[in-house]
């Protein structure tokens, strides 16, 4: 199988943009770094969340008691929510040239742009499924690390119905407590839920919800799960180099290591030069 065609279908395959010097670090550590939900690009999920509040205790709250809660069920649910962001292959949207590869996670401009520092980083592609299970192993499990992909609507955090809602007697009880039972039956709606905006982007995430400190670092080892690094069309030559080495530290064959420019504004996949390679 070619991993390049354009003729295949979408694929398991999950795919990371990033900038050079975070390339480096991703490779020479063979991990993946989770970042924090509030610092993520969708003011959706950099802004503040304010719950709701049903006061079912005799006598009613303190205004000092809801303006804790509200900081800390943030803090709860966003504040400690941590993701690795990718996207994947998608279906092509109508008939093309034969070989056109713009459905492929690996070709999108944008993201090229946007996150591989305009064309001069890569793009990593990994095997969707041992990459979560490497997730899993090194986080604590299947019941601590959730992967899925994100849905995108333009709606306020909250507006469904009963969402981010909650009991003040259920508050009083343990605020941690409450906040990790309505994760456990609302994690998608909150941590999977984009602004329309990000649609294109088709984004896939791990996710892990701290436990501890917020200010803890969280990675994991990505194993034998990484296929290929795609470099940027204006990836200089001592990068590619680079990445070549590395990359063969980390289990990868130099084949496939290789490089995405644009023909004509379509995307094609070229083997990096004998001499780069060797």
């Amino acid at each position: 199988m070619d991993l390049f065609s354009g003729d295949l279908p979408p694929l398991p395959l999950l795919y990371h943009y990033t900038k050079p010097k975070t390339l480096k670090l991703i490779l020479g550590s063979k991990s993946i770094r989770l970042s924090s939900l509030a610092r993520m690009k969708d003011a959706r999920e950099s802004s503040k969340w304010y719950p709701s509040l049903r006061v079912d205790v005799e006598g009613g709250v303190t205004n000092d008691e809801h303006r804790r809660w509200v900081t800390e069920i943030d803090d709860a649910l966003r504040q400690r929510a941590k993701v690795a962001c990718f996207t994947g292959d998608r279906f092509p949207s109508g008939p093309g040239a034969d070989g056109d590869q713009f459905h492929r996670g690996y070709a999108r401009a944008r993201m090229w742009d946007q996150y591989a520092d305009h064309h001069k980083g890569a793009c990593l592609i990994f095997d969707q499924d041992v990459l979560v299970q490497q997730a899993e192993h090194a986080l604590g499990g299947h019941n601590a690390v959730r992967f899925g992909r994100v849905s995108y609507e333009d709606r306020r955090v909250g507006d469904a119905k009963g969402m981010l809602q909650f009991n003040a007697s259920d508050l009083r009880r343990g605020v941690a407590e409450a906040a990790e039972h309505y994760l456990d039956t609302n994690w998608q709606e909150l941590l999977l839920t984009k602004n329309l905006d990000w649609a294109s982007e088709e984004e896939r995430r791990i996710l892990f919800v701290e436990p501890d400190s917020i200010k803890t670092i969280r990675e994991f080892n990505f194993g034998e799960s990484l296929v290929s690094v795609v470099l940027g069309e204006s990836s200089r030559p001592e990068l590619q180099a680079q990445v070549v080495s590395l990359a063969k530290s980390a289990g990868l064959p130099s084949c496939m290591v290789a490089q995405c420019s644009w023909f004509g504004g379509s995307p094609q996949v070229i083997p990096l030069p004998p001499a780069v390679r060797e």
